[in-house]
């Protein structure tokens, strides 16, 4: 996987691709994607993943695709009510307040230490 830290587009472009028919292999077997473990187990997965900030246009589309069509993504166990939203004012809010009403912290009472 070292030759994916290469400086010269056209042969990351090259070894992407070659992992990408690689892993279309193994897509045929019944026992599961034997080559996708395997580039896992040896950093490959980190690597394309870095490929995903890189400059080229080509390398970023072509690491999007490959970990897309074989790896499950983190973002797909996420829950989407976890997600903060954005309400009219302008603000983040998470889940379903109208569920849990609100808190008024002008109501509280005064503690005091002696």
């Amino acid at each position: 996987m070292e030759i994916l830290k290469c400086s010269d587009p056209k042969i990351i472009m090259v070894a992407l691709e070659g992992i990408e028919n690689i892993l279309k292999a193994g897509e045929s077997s019944s026992d599961g994607n034997k080559y996708a473990d395997i580039v896992e187990e040896c950093g490959g997965v980190d690597q394309i993943e870095s490929l995903q900030r890189h400059d080229n246009e080509e390398i970023y589309k072509k690491s999007v695709q490959i970990l897309q069509a074989f790896y499950e993504s983190e973002e797909d166990g996420d829950d989407v009510h976890l997600a903060p939203k954005v309400s009219s004012s302008q603000q983040f809010t998470f889940g379903d307040s109208s569920k849990f009403g609100t808190f008024d912290f002008s109501s509280t009472p005064e503690f005091t230490f002696s």
